[in-house]
């Protein structure tokens, strides 16, 4: 529960101040005029909770501070001052404090954020601006928070998923390498002093004849790995190669849809032009096959088209832009591209453990065969060299 210091009015208007708790500022505000009084003012009295922890999203804390903020009529300025004042040293807190000085020098929020670089996403001055054009900023940030909230949830989501089976499959990777350090040497010196020849490590004994050898073929394999996930991540052949693929490429699907659709709901509801909302919109995706169909899809949008028929051109956006298109014609638009988010974030989300429970066992399998497989050739010709002997 947080504690803040209040400065406002009562029901007959005579000045008022004190403290107060909640579990967040818009709580604490909304009990206060439960309570007949009109804050005027409220600063938190324990700043250290608004520290963001190294696994909690920045930029969703910073929204959501702010629209509660501004909801109960703090100034912009100290509404980032108290913000910023709450956050450890470092590059966010710094940014905070230039986009402070900015704004104290007369300038409008999206273009005190448009001089700090690489602190926000591109798109997001746009989506301040048109904030501030509908008048009601707080719940433009309330909507970026919740829509940034549940596709950081949904992507942390995936990491774990691939993140538990990968770790399987290293430890197995892992303890095979060490069994072949230890083994291979041993056998290498019985192959030539006792003249023995194991059978089925003829080729682990040739592909490990030196350390180097081995390196290079570990950093072979990285490289190669390195590779292809920068192919799938920064070209447009590799993006649609990674849409493809089950599962994962569907919970990709549905992550870059919630984002284009969640923007585009903000900014629609804040009465931004279709043509003025779809390039921002289509930037917050993160897909580099929209950014190249940016010009003819926002030109079918100046054509006075409407959001379904636009959308269609879109790969991917055929069933959703038969909702909207039916949204549309009952002026439920905008609300229905935030909804249609909101529901491609809990389906990634879906998609995500569905990708847990089909990877663990694969890992486990690749795992067993790995680890299996290579003590069953260690061990065979160990027993093959003890039956010689006997003889």
């Amino acid at each position: 529960m947080a504690r803040f210091a209040w400065h406002g009015t009562d029901d007959r208007g005579r000045a008022r101040s004190g403290e107060c708790a909640g579990p967040e500022l818009a709580a604490a505000a909304a009990e206060l005029r439960a309570r007949g009084m009109a804050p005027l003012s409220m600063a938190r009295l324990d700043p250290e909770e608004f520290l963001v922890s190294p696994a909690a999203d920045g930029f969703t804390q910073f929204n959501r501070n702010l629209a509660e903020m501004t909801s109960v009529g703090i100034p912009l300025p100290r509404a980032i001052r108290e913000i910023a004042a709450g956050l450890r040293r470092g590059r966010f807190r710094r940014g905070l404090e230039r986009i402070d000085a900015a704004l104290r020098d007369g300038k409008t929020l999206d273009a005190a954020v448009g001089e700090v670089e690489g602190l926000f996403p591109p798109y997001y001055r746009w989506i301040l601006k048109a904030g501030a054009a509908s008048g009601n900023l707080p719940a433009v940030l309330s909507a970026v928070a919740r829509n940034t909230e549940g596709i950081r949830l949904a992507r942390r989501t995936l990491v774990e998923a691939l993140l538990y089976p990968f770790l399987i499959v290293l430890t197995a990777v892992l303890v095979s390498a060490a069994t072949l350090v230890i083994l291979v040497p041993f056998y290498r010196e019985i192959s030539e002093v006792q003249g023995f020849q194991p059978k089925g490590l003829e080729f682990i004994l040739k592909a490990f004849d030196s350390l180097g050898t081995a390196a290079a073929l570990s950093t072979g394999a990285l490289a190669l790995a390195i590779a292809a996930v920068w192919m799938l991540g920064r070209t447009v052949a590799g993006e649609r190669i990674f849409r493809r693929l089950p599962i994962i490429g569907r919970v990709y699907r549905h992550l870059m849809m919630a984002r284009l659709l969640g923007s585009l709901g903000v900014m629609l509801r804040a009465n931004v032009p279709l043509p003025q909302a779809l390039p921002v919109a289509l930037s917050a995706s993160g897909s580099l096959e929209l950014a190249r169909r940016l010009d003819h899809l926002t030109g079918a949008a100046t054509e006075g088209r409407g959001l379904g028929e636009v959308l269609k051109g879109a790969p991917g956006f055929s069933d959703v832009a038969s909702y909207l298109a039916v949204a549309e014609r009952t002026g439920e638009a905008p609300q229905a591209a935030g909804a249609t988010a909101d529901l491609l974030t809990e389906q990634a989300i879906s998609d995500t453990e569905t990708l847990f429970v089909v990877l663990v066992p694969a890992a486990l399998l690749v795992a067993g065969v790995l680890v299996g497989g290579l003590l069953v050739s260690v061990i065979l010709p160990y027993l093959q060299l003890l039956e010689s002997f006997r003889r």
